[in-house]
């Protein structure tokens, strides 16, 4: 990997995402659950601009590859964390997170173990981090609505997180079978 792959404006985007995670959890123990929206929004906002600078300018590397959906997992995995104590039924999504994740890292990992590629993240996995983002600020920004829409959130997102981890294990099968076929 050259240094340029490594010092590129998203990268950087990418660690202050990681940094952000620090306020996020302090604020939401603390119950200033609107400051800790404040700094999601701001998490997110540099979540698209590092894809956005990427693209345009051409600093797309495997490190970004690579971080930037761990800033992701750390980030939604804190939001999960800290919102369980207020609504139980994000035990449910944190072991759905936790398989998902599981499973999904093992694949990208094996799969970049046999073909020595960095496999980018899907549709349905940027669709399923939004929804998690939606999710986990809704919970923010109401944290007093009746339980049973929250409840309906959080499940939706939960069913949405399964589909994501069926069509990324579908996906991986798939670059794996067509990587054999190109090298036998």
């Amino acid at each position: 990997m050259k240094k340029t792959d490594v010092l590129t404006i998203p990268n950087a985007l990418t660690l202050l995402r990681l940094l952000l995670i620090v306020p996020i959890v302090v604020f939401i123990l603390k119950e200033e659950y609107l400051i800790a929206l404040l700094f999601v929004a701001l998490s997110a906002l540099t979540d698209v601009l590092d894809g956005i600078i990427a693209r345009r300018f051409g600093q797309v590397s495997d490190l970004g590859k690579i971080i930037d959906p761990i800033a992701d997992k750390l980030t939604q995995c804190a939001l999960i964390v800290c919102l369980v104590k207020r609504f139980r039924a994000m035990l449910f999504m944190i072991i759905s997170f936790i398989v998902r994740e599981g499973v999904v890292g093992f694949f990208s990992m094996y799969t970049f173990k046999k073909t020595k590629r960095v496999t980018s993240s899907r549709w349905y996995g940027k669709v399923n981090t939004v929804i998690i983002y939606g999710v986990m600020g809704m919970l923010l920004l109401f944290p007093h609505m009746p339980i049973h829409l929250a409840n309906g959130a959080i499940w939706f997102s939960t069913i949405l997180m399964q589909f994501s981890l069926i069509a990324y294990t579908f996906h991986y099968i798939r670059t794996l079978r067509a990587y054999h076929k190109e090298n036998e």
